[in-house]
């Protein structure tokens, strides 16, 4: 049984302005196949990355500077105690909206298939949204949202393609 290493070249295309959730969003999908491939599924999602930062001051033994005279018996003397900003950060992403285009189905090789495709986009805003609300003006913590589209093929006795680009979600 051969497989092929690099089946095929996705390309994502779609209008670069902002988006707001319950749109649909039209993009231009192309599929070159670089040999005879059978696509299980190919589909589209609109992922969601959400980014938790906080950010806090500990104090704890620093760096001495300065040259160190030793005091009486050898020691050195106690060093300062210098306060250290320490962040804390973590990214939790999942699949909003997501969109089956193309299943089972061969392609052969040649020039590029040219699919157009419609993502609708669900309404609901993100998971983590009412935590990002209750945390408006808190200077510590906070919640963030970039969002992508992910282009996916499930080759068959092949590498799964993928492509994405990033895009300007308003969530509300």
């Amino acid at each position: 049984m051969v497989h092929i290493l690099h089946p095929m070249d996705l390309t994502l295309d779609f209008d670069d302005r902002a988006y707001r959730l319950g749109d649909t969003i039209a993009m231009s999908v192309a599929m070159e196949a670089r040999g005879p491939v059978k696509v299980r599924e190919a589909s589209v999602e609109l992922v969601c990355d959400q980014k938790f930062a906080e950010s806090y001051t500990v104090s704890g033994p620093g760096a001495y500077s300065g040259l160190s005279q030793p005091l009486s018996g050898g020691r050195l003397p106690p060093r300062p105690d210098i306060p250290s900003k320490v962040g804390d950060e973590r990214i939790e992403s999942y699949a909003h909206s997501r969109a089956v285009f193309m299943s089972g189905e061969d392609l052969d090789p040649g020039p590029a298939r040219q699919l157009t495709v419609r993502l609708p986009l669900d309404a609901a805003p993100p998971r983590r949204w009412e935590d990002a609300k209750a945390l408006e003006g808190d200077a510590v913590r906070s919640w963030t949202f970039t969002w992508r589209l992910v282009v996916s093929v499930d080759v068959a006795r092949g590498r799964d393609a993928r492509a994405e680009r990033p895009v300007n979600i308003r969530a509300r």
